[in-house]
């Protein structure tokens, strides 16, 4: 079986799982876009788990809805892992930063099937991330079972923009559960 089949096997078995929403981080040191998934974007429930310890410069944060919870099939189900398949847009609702220059990249699901609305602004969300973060730098540093899985550049292609905007800073933010 070919790397490609292999992959193409995974998201089929994958795709069969229930949605989940929920918030779910993923860490990064590069630029981060707004856009479609063309691979599979792996996130955690847990900051520590997708920073690696907060070693990563940036915190995505990820408002997801669709998104296939996997800890029960996980050999790590500590890592709390939900990822998000290809096809899945996003589009940015707010940038921030945490004390100690942690740069925070909030990051809403978009699509058809997805009802706008909610309550909150992104300025009340991004204050719940950044105390969020806070408690987190109190807790022990948590075991890094796959370096790298949760750390790195999104697989998107293309703005969500181009594809029919993307929520803006001043509008709400659809409810999808505690921070």
């Amino acid at each position: 079986m070919s790397d490609q089949e292999k992959f193409e096997a995974f998201v089929s078995a994958v795709g069969k799982l229930p949605p989940t929403s929920g918030v779910t981080f993923h860490g990064g040191n590069e630029t981060v876009d707004p856009g479609t998934l063309v691979g599979v974007l792996a996130t955690s429930r847990s900051i520590l788990v997708a920073t690696e310890n907060l070693r990563s410069t940036t915190l995505i944060v990820v408002l997801g809805r669709t998104g296939r919870e996997l800890s029960a099939l996980s050999g790590h189900p500590d890592e709390r892992e939900v990822v998000f398949l290809p096809g899945t847009t996003f589009g940015r609702v707010i940038e921030g930063e945490a004390p100690g220059g942690l740069r925070i990249v909030i990051l809403e699901e978009l699509g058809e099937h997805i009802e706008p609305g909610g309550h909150g602004t992104p300025r009340d969300l991004l204050e719940s991330v950044v105390a969020h973060v806070a408690r987190e730098r109190t807790l022990p540093p948590v075991v890094v079972h796959s370096p790298g899985k949760f750390v790195g550049p999104l697989p998107l292609l293309g703005s969500a923009a181009a594809s029919g905007g993307a929520p803006t800073s001043d509008g709400p933010v659809a409810p999808i559960g505690d921070v």
